[in-house]
């Protein structure tokens, strides 16, 4: 159950004070979210949405793999925000890539890698945090209430809220199918039908049999690790655009916003959305007479946003016609290097393939040793232009 009501303080004081609940681990979530959010007000500039979402995931990662381990689970909370911040004496080495190797370590999804480094929002954070650690028990063997809400959910579209059907004779017959779809889904239409000697009908059994397969591939893809993946990728292009229309539109929906008190402040938001723009789409770039200029950037958002800055886009896109990522075309070309568990960092990668060492922290060099590598795999136009894309696409994404 969730922690939004009294309900346990009241059962354990009237009924049995030995009374154990289980927290419902999507609430906690929402909950930690929620703390984190307010802490993001406090910090406006410092503690950034993908922070927020880095943290909420090394807690989720804690919670996963401490499951019934309420004092390990404690111990790895304590260690998140000093691990965030750069202090890695109380990361267990499981989880921490820091000890195999300090010198090069970076964080995987904090902005560009860096650590946090914030004293205040340090302070408010590891307050927040250790209270989560001391409730560790009740974190560790948390459940989850997906079930009962899917089957109330399923109950409440028989038998509608809206509906009186508390003394009719088909409530349980309602209820029990319900139940039947819950675990066994609709094939029981056809059975309902023939037991009454009537014909199911051809469309009704090719529809519950559609029904069914998808339910079927629904629950595979819950648990696959590529169609999670997947999800969260199509999540957050969906929030990103969903910013940048936003932005665009200016504000059309909130409290009082036309009360004569606020409406003269609102007059060109409220009287005039602009024309949609069209949506620019992650499509390959033509490589044909084209000339590859290799270049050392962490991410092509700090070219972009530099050529914005100086107002020299426009002539930029008239040299350039995009760009190649690196990382998932060696992904494709060289897949036995992740069954294997081999880096695909451009060092690695250049050592065993090219077979040269090279200083990965000059810029010349990794430049000259990426040419060299790619030159070395002999990678036909055609992969290459697969992992190609425009440079419209990377002003759209960081607009």
């Amino acid at each position: 159950m969730d922690d939004n009501t009294t309900t346990l303080a009241r059962l354990k004081q009237n009924i049995n004070s030995d009374i154990f609940k289980r927290s419902d681990r999507n609430h906690q979530r929402k909950n930690i979210v929620s703390d984190l959010y307010r802490l993001h007000e406090k910090h406006k500039g410092k503690l950034s949405t993908s922070t927020i979402s880095y943290l909420t995931k090394d807690l989720d990662y804690a919670i996963a793999q401490n499951k019934s381990r309420a004092e390990q689970l404690s111990q790895n909370i304590y260690s998140i925000i000093p691990h965030s911040f750069g202090d890695h004496s109380k990361c267990d080495l499981s989880w921490c890539n820091y000890h195999k190797d300090p010198e090069n370590y970076k964080h995987e999804s904090l902005p560009y890698g860096n650590n946090l480094n914030v004293e205040e929002m340090f302070a408010d954070l590891s307050k927040l945090f250790d209270t989560y650690a001391k409730n560790s028990d009740k974190l560790a063997n948390c459940g989850s209430s997906q079930g009962n809400e899917s089957l109330n959910q399923i109950i409440a579209l028989k038998a509608p809220k809206a509906k009186y059907f508390g003394s009719s004779e088909s409530l349980p017959f309602r209820v029990c199918v319900g139940v039947f779809q819950k675990n066994e889904g609709r094939s029981y239409i056809p059975q309902v039908y023939e037991a009454h000697k009537l014909s199911p009908g051809k469309f009704t059994v090719m529809h519950t049999s559609k029904i069914d397969k998808k339910r079927k591939h629904d629950k595979v893809n819950a648990s696959n690790r590529e169609a999670k993946r997947k999800r969260l990728v199509k999540k957050g292009k969906f929030n990103l655009n969903l910013k940048a229309k936003e932005i665009r539109e200016g504000v059309t929906y909130a409290t009082s916003i036309s009360a004569p008190a606020k409406s003269s402040e609102n007059v060109e938001d409220i009287s005039h959305i602009p024309d949609p723009e069209p949506e620019v789409t992650e499509d390959p770039v033509s490589l044909k007479d084209e000339t590859f200029v290799y270049f050392d950037l962490e991410t092509t958002g700090i070219l972009t946003k530099a050529l914005q800055n100086y107002n020299i886009m426009k002539n930029f896109e008239l040299k350039c016609g995009g760009f190649i990522y690196t990382l998932s075309l060696t992904k494709e070309l060289l897949p036995d290097r992740k069954t294997n568990k081999q880096s695909y960092n451009q060092e690695s990668l250049v050592k065993d393939i090219v077979g040269i060492n090279y200083d990965a922290h000059n810029a010349i060099g990794d430049v000259q040793s990426l040419q060299q590598l790619i030159n070395t795999l002999k990678v036909s136009p055609r992969i290459l232009e697969k992992h190609s894309f425009s440079v419209q696409y990377t002003v759209y994404m960081i607009s």
